[in-house]
């Protein structure tokens, strides 16, 4: 708050939601809904807020898909971790996640990811 008083009222929010976006990053995700609950308390757009909770979401949802797919078939190949980190659908990442999970084989999981 003190940093936003500081700023040109149309970039504080930016400005401040940069850095709180940087912030969620760097953080262990054991301290992230409590930079969560700070910022949803500063006067910047509710966007802010949501998209950091957004982006926090498909972080799990990456992982949850390539933790299956390790722990199921030992190693995840390079074209998957590609595709998985590339998406921001988060329904298609949980369709993903259900594929993988439910694959006969690597090569089906690797085809569920690759193909859609």
């Amino acid at each position: 708050a003190p940093l936003a008083a500081g700023l040109d009222p149309e970039w504080a929010a930016v400005v401040v939601g940069a850095m709180g976006a940087l912030g969620y990053d760097a953080l262990e995700p054991a301290d992230r809904p409590r930079l969560l609950e700070v910022l949803g308390r500063m006067p910047f757009p509710q966007t802010l807020f949501t998209d950091l909770e957004r982006r926090g979401a498909l972080r799990q949802a990456r992982v949850a898909v390539l933790e299956a797919f390790a722990a199921r078939f030992a190693a995840v190949p390079d074209p998957v971790q590609h595709a998985v980190s590339q998406v921001a659908d988060l329904d298609q990442l949980h369709r993903w996640h259900r594929a993988v999970v439910r694959a006969r084989d690597e090569a089906e999981a690797a085809r569920a990811v690759l193909e859609g």
